[in-house]
């Protein structure tokens, strides 16, 4: 019998569609099996198609059940996770007709555009096809980002902002202006901004901004924990190109290889445990930045003195500053969400991980250059080997500008951190990156409570001293309950610059501190709720009454003693890159033998773009990548005299950017064009104590439970955002539909008084369902929204789901609390 050939059909109108699926059943599979069909199907439906055909020979190999379901499984799951699939018509000649852009549901609708261009006359691409076409690039790195969209977490909450009219009008809005969004900032055919407008929409708007902060940050931990499996379970893993970084140049970098090379599964490691870089250490808005936001333009070059873009996120970056802030001097969260979202859209990343060595390969093993990993959430050593490396990890670790050699003072600071963890108190001796941390902590409702009407010494002379200062004068972005009312530092030395009056500072400093300014001394020798103290501090000294004393002097006096109750170390950070690589460079000098990687810029001019270890596929770039200032940047920006603007995001932004594409040009064609799907990290049974039937107990870390969530934060919603991206559990044997109800109550604190006590409960008929819901209440941020809606009375909380045969929409999830009873 001669064999047939069948190829998945396109789903076409609502009315034919059905009809098709019933053709596509799993008897009518099965049945062309035996007969020797060839079924046609392209994986992971990405432009370059490459065909798969499942052939089985009856002749040579009898059909098996099980191989059959196998199969049927495969295509089946393409099915139900597109709407529509790619369609496949004979060829005519060498030209096939290819349906390229998927039906994103009614979700994504409106964002992608209904052209004509999703529909092109092609030649189909083979595993021989040495360069893919701009088309082909563009279509894929779609896919790719579409893929990133399709997380448990960010499905339900677009499901839940879909349903709730005051959030979706807003998101509509900015789809309505969508052109002018995306002028000057995509070119017929680039659809890296597809989303831009969907994003915008939900980062402007507090309440969905709050919920995409959340749900954001569990997708990226949902990937990481995946790739940390595989890597578990393989014994290492292999990327073909390895960055370390994922703050703003890793993002940059990761953008732009995603446009030039799609086909490419780079993998990122990052040792924070959220996406976004320095600007997302803060959970909330502290500072503003020092360069002004600006529209991204394409036609301008975003360089300081034009009307460019000087804070641009690259070229192919899906979301820009501009997007998402009006403001003159953006704030550090509006940078930190943006670049994690670039982030995340463009790269796979693995996070709190920290990079321990980097040594060459044995020969034969897959990898030039074998990485060792220290996850530091688990305390495990983990292994990726890779071909190429790039580092994107900014400016560096924190220095504290002291004296190296005094060990009493370095030791002081390590006793006050474990002082300040075990007692829950604030640190007297607090690093810039962890003050940030601590006042941008939206759970925490007075972040300056601890400075009231405390002495203060802040160390340091640049922009880090400069935006603390700031914000303990109440100059900064975000302050949630500490108003003005409650008090304020009673003093602020400021120590290390060499200004003394407003006078000075002006002439010394950027205008956009000129508000600071004001709180400093008008004459020398004046009283001023600044003071500035032109001298170094050399050591630091805890009183018994708990004071910090610190030691200084000028460049011609002796030293001197005063005592604050807190030090901030705002003394910026230091390039620590070098301890990584020993093992592929041996000189004394780590940044003077590093050699340049050049490149030419719009005038034909050699700019250095990037640095590399000689004779290492081993790259730097960023301000990782220490470039000196060269003639011809001197030429054309007077600002790159000021020494900040040395690691400036415009001085970098285009280096990194041309970096990552002339890498693509020289990285080898990767002929197996499938998307690396990860498969979701077993979770483990928690631990239950106190286990009945139908109900356990639990805990929540008091520390954690008096914590609030940000103010725009509906605690009911979230709780239904996040119940929904677990997923709907399976009816009853033998029931078409179910209701879940969990019921937690509050049993107050432990006896040791570090936790408070929760149970929680099923109905008798929900018993097989008690799985789900003890993973449900295993995760730590669904533990401390049920903390905190159970705080008051009645101190009890049901959460009510329709557990029926097809998916449960977040409407008809409910979060119910009983009626107070009055005696």
């Amino acid at each position: 019998m001669a064999s047939e050939r069948y190829y998945i059909p396109e789903l076409r109108s609502n009315r034919e569609r059905e009809d098709e699926k019933k053709l596509f059943s799993k008897e009518i599979f099965t049945e062309k099996l035996k007969n020797n069909s060839e079924i046609y199907f392209f994986k992971s439906l990405n432009e370059n198609l490459i065909k798969e055909k499942y052939y089985i020979d009856d002749s040579k190999k009898r059909l098996r059940e099980d191989s059959s379901d196998e199969r049927f499984s495969a295509i089946s799951e393409l099915l139900s996770r597109y709407t529509e699939i790619p369609t496949i018509e004979r060829s005519r000649g060498s030209e096939t007709k290819i349906e390229y852009l998927p039906e994103l549901g009614e979700i994504f609708r409106p964002f992608v555009p209904q052209t004509d261009t999703a529909v092109a006359d092609i030649p189909l691409p083979t595993p021989t096809t040495p360069v893919l076409t701009p088309e082909e690039r563009a279509r894929l790195a779609l896919l790719r980002r579409v893929e990133k969209l399709r997380s448990p977490h960010l499905q339900a909450l677009l499901k839940f902002v879909r349903a709730t009219p005051h959030l979706w009008d807003q998101i509509q809005g900015f789809q309505q202006r969508k052109d002018m969004m995306l002028q000057k900032t995509s070119e017929p055919g680039e659809n890296h901004r597809l989303f831009a407008p969907l994003l915008a929409g939900m980062a402007v708007t507090p309440e969905a901004r709050a919920y995409l902060q959340i749900s954001l940050d569990e997708a990226a931990k949902q990937e990481s924990d995946a790739i940390k499996a595989a890597a578990e379970a393989n014994g290492g893993y292999y990327a073909p190109v390895l960055i370390i970084g994922a703050g703003i140049h890793g993002a940059i970098f990761n953008a732009q290889l995603l446009n030039d090379r799609p086909d490419l599964q780079a993998l990122t490691v990052d040792k924070d445990t959220r996406l976004g870089g320095t600007f997302r250490k803060p959970e909330g808005k502290v500072f503003r930045t020092n360069s002004r936001n600006r529209a991204e333009d394409r036609t301008i070059d975003g360089l300081p003195g034009t009307d460019g873009n000087i804070n641009s996120l690259g070229q192919y970056a899906t979301m820009q500053i501009s997007d998402m802030s009006s403001e003159v001097y953006a704030d550090n969260d509006t940078f930190g969400l943006a670049t994690a979202l670039n982030q995340y859209l463009s790269g796979n990343t693995m996070l709190g991980v920290e990079v321990t060595s980097v040594e060459k390969n044995k020969r034969g093993e897959q990898g030039k250059y074998k990485v060792r990993l220290e996850d530091t959430g688990l305390d495990q050593e983990l292994t990726v080997t890779t071909d190429v490396i790039v580092v994107a990890s900014g400016l560096g670790e924190r220095k504290y500008g002291l004296d190296e050699n005094d060990t009493e003072t370095a030791q002081g600071i390590v006793d006050n951190f474990e002082l300040a963890l075990a007692t829950g108190q604030m640190p007297k001796i607090i690093p810039y990156d962890i003050f940030l941390e601590l006042v941008g902590d939206r759970r925490i409702q007075f972040p300056l409570e601890p400075f009231i009407n405390k002495r203060i010494a802040v160390v340091g002379n640049k922009d880090a001293s400069n935006t603390t200062i700031e914000y303990l004068l109440g100059l900064g972005s975000e302050y949630r309950g500490s108003v003005a009312q409650m008090g304020k530092p009673q003093q602020i030395a400021w120590y290390g610059p060499e200004f003394k009056t407003q006078a000075e500072y002006k002439e010394c400093t950027r205008a956009r501190y000129a508000e600071l300014g004001l709180f400093l001394p008008r004459v020398k020798g004046e009283k001023a709720p600044v003071q500035p103290v032109a001298e170094r501090v050399n050591r630091l000294r805890q009183t018994e009454e708990g004071k910090i004393t610190v030691l200084s002097n000028g460049k011609n006096s002796p030293e001197r003693a005063d005592d604050f109750d807190f030090v901030i170390l705002a003394t910026g950070f230091e390039d620590q890159k070098a301890k990584v690589f020993t093992q592929l460079y041996s000189g004394s000098n780590f940044d003077n033998g590093l050699a340049n990687v050049e490149s030419r810029d719009r005038k034909g001019n050699r700019v250095t773009v990037a640095r590399r270890i000689q004779g290492e596929s081993v790259y730097f770039v960023g301000p990782s990548a220490n470039i000196s200032v060269e003639s011809g940047e001197r030429s054309a920006v007077a600002a790159i005299e000021i020494p900040e603007n040395s690691v400036a995001i415009w001085r970098y932004s285009q280096r990194t950017a041309t970096t990552a594409r002339q890498l693509a040009v020289s990285l080898p064609r990767n002929q197996d064009y499938e998307l690396i799907k990860l498969g979701k990290k077993q979770m483990p049974e928690p631990e239950i104590d106190g286990q009945e039937d139908n109900g356990f107990e639990f805990n929540v870390s008091k520390n954690t439970a008096d914590k609030m969530f940000p103010p725009e934060v509906n605690y009911a919603n979230l709780l239904r955002i996040r119940a929904l991206a677990q997923g709907t559990p399976r009816p009853s044997e033998g029931s078409e539909s179910d209701i879940l109800a969990i019921t937690v109550e509050s049993m107050g604190i432990t006896e040791d008084g570090a936790d408070y006590r929760f149970k929680a409960t099923m109905d008798e008929g929900a018993k097989e369902h008690q799985v789900w819901m003890r993973r449900f209440l295993d995760d730590e941020v669904n533990k401390h929204l049920l903390a905190r809606l159970t705080r008051t009375a009645p101190g009890r909380i049901t959460v009510k789901m329709p557990v029926v045969e097809g998916k449960t929409t977040v409407d008809e999830i409910e979060v119910v609390r009983p009626r107070r009873t009055s005696k």
